[in-house]
């Protein structure tokens, strides 16, 4: 069987539930199947992939494909011929880390980062092409930036967001952007793809973001992904304040930054061994 055209790709939100269609338990599990397994693989994937990663004919993976496209956990690239994780699965996973449960383990290293550089630190995640700041601690400096949690930012212009765009594949990257808006907040702002590609780049490299009155004027960020097991950013951790301020001490709160999100991550990641140490065979 052949990889099927885009016209076959075009599913309506809501297919699959009309009609009392009943489905078994064997197609529950693969359908979390492709969606693990997309979201491990850190690109799309082909039907022939995915149909044989999850051990199924072309046939019954198309389907569950469709199903999913209908409720825009996965979305097809026509070009590439690529399944992606959609919209409704990205907005899954942040809602379940902006639980309790991510913030109470970044807590203590928020507030030894807030001690340590006496600057603000944040904790953010991303929702629906925006970051949300969803925990804060404030640090000890008498002049200083108040965000209210909740608050939201472009992904192009914010040092949490550029991490999220870092993880991305190129292809995604513009529509990431695009579905926020991508707009100049400030004259110091990213809105030449080239530019936001070559900075993207760099991030990459160096494993810190940092916003120079991109998002604000005046105001430095400095951001380093927290990672889940496989790697894919999940949030950011920040602390901000004036650019006069934050120019005299750059490289040591770069280090600083870096190493407490690196910590975490490999505490995420220890907790999710713990997770299933016991399911082993």
């Amino acid at each position: 069987m052949q990889e099927t055209n885009g016209a076959d790709h075009t599913a309506k939100r809501g297919q699959g539930r009309s009609g009392g269609e009943r489905r078994s338990p064997g197609s529950v599990i693969r359908s979390l199947q492709l969606l693990e397994r997309l979201s491990r693989a850190g690109r799309g994937l082909t039907l022939t992939e995915l149909s044989h990663d999850i051990d199924s004919p072309k046939s019954t993976t198309l389907k569950l494909l469709r199903t999913l496209q209908g409720e825009r956990f996965v979305t097809y690239n026509q070009r590439l011929k690529i399944y992606m994780l959609g919209p409704t699965a990205t907005v899954l996973a942040q809602r379940i880390l902006a639980s309790p449960g991510i913030r109470s383990i970044c807590r203590p290293y928020l507030e030894r980062l807030a001690e340590v550089s006496t600057e603000d630190a944040y904790l953010g995640v991303k929702e629906d092409g925006y970051i949300v700041y969803i925990d804060k601690v404030e640090g000890r400096q008498s002049v200083r930036l108040d965000i209210a949690l909740g608050t939201k930012r472009y992904l192009h212009s914010s040092a949490v967001g550029k991490l999220f765009l870092a993880d991305m594949v190129e292809e995604s990257v513009r529509s990431a952007v695009e579905e926020g808006g991508w707009r100049a907040v400030t004259a110091n702002t990213l809105t030449d793809p080239e530019a936001l590609r070559e900075e993207l780049e760099r991030i990459r490299r160096e494993g810190v973001s940092i916003s120079r009155g991109e998002n604000i004027e005046g105001i430095t960020a400095i951001a380093a992904p927290i990672r889940e097991g496989v790697g894919t950013v999940v949030a950011g951790i920040s602390v901000s304040g004036p650019t006069s301020r934050l120019n005299d001490s750059l490289e040591s709160l770069i280090d600083l930054v870096r190493g407490t999100a690196e910590t975490i991550s490999a505490d995420l990641l220890q907790a999710d061994a713990g997770k299933f140490s016991d399911g082993g065979s």
